[in-house]
């Protein structure tokens, strides 16, 4: 029986602590080496079943308009299609995470949309049927359904848990929306870096922070105002791109050293000053209504 009432679940940002593009394989997505890190900068997904009808309803924020093309609708619709669900439910997404920003704002919330409404429709899909879910949705997908911080390789989809040290970053938005696509099919980017070994960064940020987002220099030459951004907070330490977006991060450590950074943000840009995860909110939150109910 379907679980009435409306659930506000998190839909939690993640950083690429770094990114390297390996090559280009023959069905034209590329082969990735990276370290996904949580954090704690989330949207809402408001998740209500219609026990009625089959329909699924979007609410989008004021200024997002994809309709049946979002990622939390066409989530809703293949967890429907893959049970033969008869219910229906009406999404409302509150948007927190900047968008085309390189954070996975779009996938995180596809993530909590199939996530819970598993739950609220009583489905009882294995982690492994939502992970394949995912991978049809969008290469992160698959990573904020697992909830952990990640070693990440193949085109996004294949995931090592990593245990991260905690910590704040700065993250600075320079509001420009990034197009993924754009940035993957350019001619400059970088398609051939060396792998490398997990060993090597396991238990460690030290290497992270030696290693660079191949897609920079490409998303650089495009949004220029991405460089300015970057320039800006690399008198501080390493900050770096996140994933394909225009947001730049830095570990600055403690919430007390970033403070210090965030009042110095330029006002034509956006600061954030947010903390590590070491697992996904959605999994937490969804631990507290499974006691609830």
């Amino acid at each position: 029986m379907a679980v009435e009432g409306r659930y506000n679940f998190p839909a939690p940002a993640k950083l690429n602590r770094f990114l390297h593009v390996l090559g280009q394989r023959e069905d034209g997505y590329h082969e990735l080496q990276s370290v996904f890190q949580l954090i704690g900068l989330e949207d809402s997904v408001g998740l209500q079943v219609d026990s009625q009808s089959p329909k699924i309803s979007l609410q989008e924020p004021e200024g997002l308009t994809c309709g049946v093309e979002n990622l939390a609708y066409r989530a809703a619709r293949a967890l429907q299609e893959f049970r033969g669900c008869s219910l229906g439910a009406r999404i409302q997404l509150h948007k927190h995470i900047p968008v085309g920003a390189g954070l996975g704002g779009g996938s995180s919330d596809a993530a909590t949309v199939l996530v819970g409404l598993n739950q609220l429709w009583q489905l009882d899909c294995d982690e492994q049927e939502l992970l394949q879910l995912g991978q049809q949705l969008g290469s992160d997908v698959p990573f904020f359904i697992h909830g952990k911080n990640a070693w990440v390789t193949g085109t996004g989809n294949e995931l090592v848990d990593m245990k991260l040290p905690e910590t704040w970053f700065l993250l600075v938005y320079p509001g420009v929306e990034v197009s993924t696509g754009q940035v993957f099919q350019h001619a400059d980017l970088t398609r051939d870096t060396p792998a490398v070994t997990i060993a090597r960064f396991s238990e460690s940020t030290e290497g992270l922070d030696s290693l660079n987002n191949d897609l920079e220099r490409v998303v650089f030459s495009l949004f220029p105002e991405v460089q300015s951004a970057k320039n800006w907070l690399s008198q501080w330490g390493t900050a770096k791109m996140s994933g394909s977006g225009s947001c730049l991060f830095l570990d600055v450590g403690s919430e007390q050293n970033g403070q210090t950074l965030l009042r110095q943000v330029p006002e034509n840009w956006t600061g954030y000053l947010i903390p590590s995860l070491s697992s996904s909110s959605l999994h937490g939150e969804l631990q507290n209504y499974r006691v609830q109910t």
